[in-house]
């Protein structure tokens, strides 16, 4: 059975800041774009052929320590100066976080021992990094992990960690494949028949006076078109906050398949969800439109 069709609103800091891509960045001693590495006993570098969408992957050599002397070892934290806090949806005090990425260990030995922690208010989610052989590519992983957030100024929730098992020592090295996918306050979707998924080339033609045809063509990118009804009081006031706020979207058109994410925006040059459709009195299901969305580039995940 296929999966579901997901909108969510990405965070953390435009312009890649969250990708280990080096054209958007430099690589530092303690940082890489948003992300910062809290150990010294760390290092971290770029790796060219093992990039899931974009240039780059992080490749981070740890050297024999425990846990209780490592802590986290990378971190990106959001709500912070480099974050638009505003796109957590401020008529509600809770939110859902899900976050999606990519990576291995380099060696058995250190499976599992290497952790993605999802910071929550009440509770924290944890994601073993396995062991996987060397490739291009994701490698064999994907994950999605949830948990439910109180927002609080400059707090941990909502961050993003790197940590090593406890207990475990011993030299280890670990990739983290391109960006992680934090999305909040996801919207299942359920479209009318009349949906559209299509790939747009732009182009502009110009024929000269002896009848020769110059056609100058530009890179492709993803469009669709999503026609919605019965949404609740809460999803269209959230679907319009993001388009009156431009804020870039994860659009996932099957939970079931890795490779169907994309970047997005909401492109509706009026208002997306505005029709009341009956039975006006329901709070919940009364409202319709049509959603048309463009993806960021041409397909990749950084943002």
């Amino acid at each position: 059975m296929p999966g579901d069709m997901l909108l969510s609103c990405l965070l953390g800091a435009y312009d890649k800041a969250q990708s280990f891509d080096v054209t958007s960045g430099t690589w530092g001693v303690t940082n890489i774009n948003s992300w910062n590495k809290s150990s010294t006993q760390s290092s971290m570098s770029p790796i060219a052929s093992e990039a899931h969408s974009s240039a780059q992957t992080l490749n981070l050599d740890i050297n024999s320590e425990n846990i209780v002397t490592l802590g986290v070892l990378v971190r990106y934290q959001h709500g912070v100066a480099n974050d638009l806090y505003a796109r957590w949806f401020p008529d509600i005090t809770t939110h859902d976080l899900r976050l999606q990425g990519w990576g291995r260990t380099t060696s058995t030995a250190t499976s599992g021992n290497m952790s993605v922690l999802l910071r929550g208010t009440y509770s924290d989610t944890y994601w073993p990094v396995p062991f996987a052989a060397g490739g291009t590519g994701p490698a064999n992983l994907s994950f999605f992990a949830r948990t439910t957030l109180t927002i609080s100024a400059n707090g941990v929730e909502g961050a993003v960690d790197l940590v090593r098992t406890a207990g475990q020592a011993g030299g280890a090295e670990v990739h983290l494949f391109d960006t992680m996918l934090p999305q909040v306050d996801w919207i299942t979707l359920t479209p009318e028949f009349d949906f559209i998924e299509e790939s747009r080339l732009p182009a502009a033609r110009h024929r000269t006076q002896g009848g020769v045809l110059h056609t100058y063509q530009w890179t492709r990118h993803w469009a669709w078109r999503v026609p919605l009804r019965f949404l609740s009081n809460s999803h269209a006031d959230l679907i319009n906050w993001w388009w009156v706020n431009g804020f870039a979207l994860a659009f996932t058109l099957d939970t079931s398949d890795q490779n169907t994410v994309y970047t997005a925006k909401i492109v509706n040059e009026t208002q997306p969800i505005g029709s009341k459709i009956k039975p006006y009195a329901l709070n919940a299901g009364g409202w319709a439109g049509v959603l048309e969305l463009e993806s960021l580039d041409q397909g990749s995940l950084v943002f």
